[in-house]
């Protein structure tokens, strides 16, 4: 699958932390993080994230969140997960979510990615414009402006085969300018990457189940 992840850098030294996020999000001190964007529309949701990385073990830095958003009480100020290879430690807030996903490199470091999710005042979901197959449905739509593009990254579940799915693409996508560039199988997945007047769309078909086919979109276009 494809994903998208925004990553934020926000450097205040104090004694012993750095903040990162907001003011209420603090970081350990071997640690750093790093923008990628700070004004992503997820589903309706302002969503701002960062690269993290520390020289400290995954434990040291959970430990570390641990005491940072211990309550007293039976219900702790935290949630943590596991998901693959991947520990995932979260702070639900009034007004957002900060979710600190982290793994172990290969040097026994520690990376991940430090996220904040807020509500969106205006409540509203990124518009797509992209062309579905009949019986398709919309899993996910990201949506944020970089420099002088529009950048929508959006994954759509349907009930079409794979095959069809990618021959209703071959025929809609130059219907609306787009013309196909380069296409390819790859690890059963078909790849296939559009040019428009120097905007660009990679889309990626996958077959998810005997009934079921996912479409991941990564669409680029120029302001202007």
């Amino acid at each position: 699958m494809i994903r998208l992840i925004t990553l934020f850098f926000a450097a205040l030294f104090l004694s012993t932390t750095v903040l990162a996020v907001d003011d209420k999000t603090p970081v350990p001190q071997n640690a750093s993080t790093a923008w990628v964007s700070n004004n992503l529309n997820q589903d309706g949701m302002l969503l701002a994230i960062k690269t993290f990385y520390s020289t400290d073990s995954v434990e040291d830095v959970l430990g570390f969140y641990r005491d940072a958003w211990h309550k007293d009480g039976d219900i702790p100020g935290y949630v943590e997960n596991t998901m693959g290879d991947w520990m995932v430690i979260s702070q639900l807030r009034d007004d957002s979510n900060v979710v600190l996903q982290l793994k172990t490199a290969e040097d026994g470091s520690t990376e991940g990615f430090l996220s904040k999710a807020t509500k969106n005042p205006v409540d509203t979901r990124p518009d797509i414009d992209f062309p579905l197959p009949e019986g398709s449905e919309r899993f996910s739509v990201s949506y944020t402006e970089e420099e002088d593009a529009q950048v929508h990254t959006m994954t759509f579940l349907s009930t079409e085969t794979m095959g069809n799915t990618v021959s209703f693409y071959k025929q809609r996508m130059p219907a609306k300018g787009w013309q196909l560039a380069r296409e390819e199988l790859i690890e059963g997945n078909q790849v296939m990457f559009f040019n428009r007047k120097g905007d660009r769309c990679e889309l990626v078909v996958s077959q998810l189940d005997a009934e079921s086919t996912v479409i991941h979109v990564n669409r680029v276009k120029r302001n202007g």
